[in-house]
């Protein structure tokens, strides 16, 4: 599910200065799932993630997740990874990117939404698969401001830009109260 104008323009700018910023950290994922199957790179910045490691930058970025359970109504229990992705130009052909198609959490995990925050404009949609990853549910293209959400067990995939240079997200995967 899109949600449009996700955040006040002042934020949005605001992260968009702090991530483009030449002392935010990067570093070099050779592919774009935990898997690590697919030959994707990406770069990463991990804001938080399983173990409890909370960058220097989290309380910059956690507001995010306020904006998220104000425009959803869910409520949020924890946070099991938040990153920021940052893929660039890559011609790679769909039979490739599939490749890349995965679950933020095991197929029997109810309780975690997962929601893409979009940086920039760019294109490299996000597309979310039904359960055999054969037919497409929904997609979303990269428009700053903007949040797209799923659930974490629901099979996607990001699409790297073919035209723009980079496509930079906020990645986040939340436990919530359990969606019937």
């Amino acid at each position: 599910m899109v949600i449009k104008d996700f955040i006040p323009e002042t934020f949005k700018e605001f992260l968009q200065n702090l991530i483009n910023s030449t002392d935010f950290k990067w570093h070099f994922n050779k592919n774009c799932t935990i898997e690590g199957n697919d030959g994707i790179f990406q770069f990463v910045n991990v804001v938080v993630n399983e173990q409890g490691y909370l960058s220097p930058e989290y309380d910059k970025i956690k507001p995010l997740i306020y904006f998220f359970e104000m425009h959803t109504g869910l409520k949020i229990k924890g946070i099991r990874r938040m990153k920021v992705n940052l893929l660039t130009k890559q011609d790679i052909p769909e039979s490739v990117n599939k490749l890349a198609t995965h679950t933020d959490v095991s197929l029997n995990e109810e309780d975690f939404v997962s929601f893409i925050y979009y940086v920039n404009d760019s294109d490299g949609d996000t597309v979310v698969y039904n359960s055999d990853k054969t037919e497409i549910i929904e997609r979303a293209s990269p428009k700053a401001g903007q949040c797209f959400w799923f659930k974490s067990n629901q099979f996607h995939n990001a699409t790297p830009p073919k035209e723009h240079d980079t496509r930079i997200v906020v990645n986040c995967i939340l436990q919530i109260e359990c969606l019937k």
